[in-house]
């Protein structure tokens, strides 16, 4: 008994992958998926481009500025910024 249990269960299984799998995407499918990643991942390179330059921007015109500021501070400490 425990025989054929196992022989239906095996069967059944066997069926049910056989069902569950899908046809091979077509050579255009994967033409098309794969462009849309490049173009994702160039969109995602320009991004970070532009956050890479963007800081080193910010981070020059805070030097500046902190030392305009240290400057003034020097310069006229009585007075506010």
């Amino acid at each position: 008994m425990k025989k054929y249990i196992i022989i239906a269960f095996m069967l059944f299984s066997t069926i049910i992958t056989s069902l569950a799998q899908e046809k091979e995407p077509g050579r255009a499918e994967v033409d098309h998926l794969t462009d849309s990643v490049v173009t994702e991942g160039k969109a995602l390179y320009r991004s970070e481009w532009a956050s890479w330059h963007g800081t080193d921007i910010f981070l020059e015109n805070a030097k500046k500025s902190k030392i305009n500021w240290r400057l003034r501070i020097l310069r006229n400490p009585n007075q506010p910024c």
